[in-house]
Formats: C-alpha cells, structure tokens, sequence
C-alpha cells in the first residue's frame, strides 16, 4: 500500500482457520497504527482475532462479536487425541493472550470467557475493551467529517442547502446551533450542553 497511512479494515465473518487468523493479525500489527478495525455485523470466532489486531477497533451497537475456544477433530489412539488436546491447549493460550493484549484483562479471565463461548453486542464489545469509544473530539470531527463528504444525496429529495454544502465539502461540519437565551437574544454559552459529553454518551451506545 506504500504511503498511505489510513486503513479502514470492514470485518463481517462467522470466522475460520485459526492460522490464517493469526497471519493477517501479525501482518496487519506490523503497521497497526494506520489501521482502524470495524465490526460490520460478525467478528465472530477466529474474526475477533482480527478485530483486535489494528490500533483501534469499532463495534457499532449493529454488531456481534463472539469468542470461544479452539477446536479440531482427532483420528487416532489414546496418544493422538492426548496430544490434540495439547495442541489445543497450546492455540488456546495463544489467542487469549490476544485478547488479553487487547482489552487489558488478565489472559486467564480471556479464557474462561472463551470456554463459556461468550457473544457480545457491539456496546459490551466496546464496554469489554475489544473497541475503544474515546477518541478525542478532533478525531471524532474527522471522522464525521470523512463520513459524511462520501455520501450521495441524489436518491433523497429536499435536502437542506446546508447540508448539500456539506457533503460536497464546501462547509465545515458544525454542531447545530442552539437556541438563543430569551433575555439577551444571543447565545448564552453556559446554557450549551458538553459536545465532549454529548460524544461521549453517544459512543457509551454505541454510535460511532
């Protein structure tokens, strides 16, 4: 990809071969700070393995996200199956320490989590630590901001000028205007609510 230094990775798998899992997770860790991991619907089984692999992650509140623990099957005397379940024991270990990595949890606590199988909507994703919510309110203006000037307007009928200009990015997204305070006819900043807090409300749902 040389030079470019923004990657959106779209994830929406019921998840597969754990070594290929683990291939894209290294190769995408190798430059994960330009990488943005979004849940589109499923990253589910070795597809949360990639969720956690880039330097942020997105779990919108439309999405599932599921961990478990590996398996395979086994032909073979007693031997064989005993050193399957090493194997096993050897791939669980190592994706738990993914998690592990990822959400700030103990590796133990990840396992047993894996063990229960257990799903999460993309708020308890975010609320567990496989996405972060808080980012700064500049990088939140950007991303809106990316969003919307990719939009096509033509299927929609009485579209605001206002947002005609926005979308084709002759004006600056801005929060609506609040109403003025009835004394003076101007706004009145102490009346404002947060925009930092607004945001921050918003993500804890889950809206990205």
């Amino acid at each position: 990809l040389g030079a470019v230094t923004a990657i959106d990775l779209r994830i929406n798998s019921e998840g597969g071969s754990v070594s290929d899992a683990l291939e894209i997770y290294n190769c995408i860790q190798a430059r994960k700070d330009d990488v943005t991991c979004f849940n589109d619907g499923y990253a589910v089984s070795s597809a949360s393995i990639i969720l956690c692999a880039g330097g942020k992650a997105v779990t919108p509140h439309s999405s599932l996200t599921m961990i478990h623990e590996p398996w395979s099957m086994t032909v073979g005397d007693e031997t064989d199956h005993l050193k399957a379940a090493q194997m096993l024991s050897k791939h669980g270990d190592t994706i738990a320490g993914i998690y592990a990595r990822k959400t700030g949890k103990p590796a133990s606590e990840m396992r047993e989590s894996m063990k229960t199988e257990t799903w999460f909507t993309g708020a308890e994703a975010s609320e567990f630590g496989f996405s972060e919510t808080d980012q700064e309110e500049t990088e939140e203006q950007e991303l809106i901001e990316d969003r919307v000037t990719q939009l096509d307007l033509s299927p929609f009928k009485n579209v605001p000028q206002n947002i005609i200009e926005m979308v084709q990015g002759r004006k600056r997204f801005t929060t609506p205007a609040m109403a003025s305070n009835a004394s003076g006819g101007t706004k009145n900043k102490t009346n404002l609510m947060d925009k930092t807090k607004i945001l921050a409300a918003l993500k804890a749902r889950g809206v990205t």
